[in-house]
């Protein structure tokens, strides 16, 4: 969308003109960003992909998720990334049976230190690609909220490896960090706070 008193390119989400402080033309809308498509400055979703979007409006009025909720969707996503790494694990032990044993080593690594790191890159990959991908991992589609930008924009993926970085930072803490949700006015951990991101309602 342009500004009508001086034709700037306003982004999808700028109403007034930082060259001019002029109003946005009438016919408003968003560029979709997974497909390009053009949408009405109304629209929740893309026409064409179907990639939700919240506007400053709808973001206004929407709820925000509960550390309660929050809490719950990061156990059920706890445990999705401790069955893919256990079924890493037994598979390494299927391949190699004596690397259960004591001090034994498979590609360099313990069955203790495997899990550890498996664990953090699994997670990491997990966190980044389904909220990059549907704004939400699976314990968060269960539990009805979804992820998004403090602007209402959905959530690249830079800025969605930048918050999965900080929720296992945060979990290095024994989640301690984890209760500044509670005391925090938009419910943001240090993760959120760091990715520029919140989470809603759905």
């Amino acid at each position: 969308m342009r500004c009508l008193r001086c034709g700037y390119q306003l982004g999808p989400f700028e109403n007034e003109c930082p060259a001019c402080e002029g109003r946005a033309s009438a016919d408003a809308s968003w560029v979709c960003p997974t497909c390009g498509a053009r949408n009405p400055q109304d629209a929740r979703a893309c026409d064409s992909c179907g990639t939700m979007h919240l506007g400053r409006d709808a973001l206004a009025s929407a709820k925000l998720a509960s550390f309660t909720r929050r809490l719950l969707a990061q156990l059920i996503d706890g445990v999705v990334v401790l069955l893919a790494v256990g079924s890493l694990a037994l598979f390494g032990l299927a391949v190699s049976p004596e690397w259960g044993l004591e001090g034994r080593e498979l590609i360099g690594l313990t069955v203790d230190q495997f899990v550890l790191v498996a664990g953090i890159v699994t997670g990491v990959i997990y966190q980044t690609a389904l909220v990059a991908v549907w704004g939400a991992t699976i314990g968060k589609l269960i539990l009805g909220i979804q992820v998004v930008r403090t602007n209402g924009a959905r959530v690249g993926w830079w800025d969605s490896l930048l918050r999965a970085v900080g929720l296992f930072a945060s979990l290095a803490t024994l989640g301690l960090v984890f209760l500044l949700i509670v005391r925090d006015r938009t419910n943001q951990g240090l993760h959120d706070k760091l990715a520029g991101t919140m989470v809603i309602r759905m």
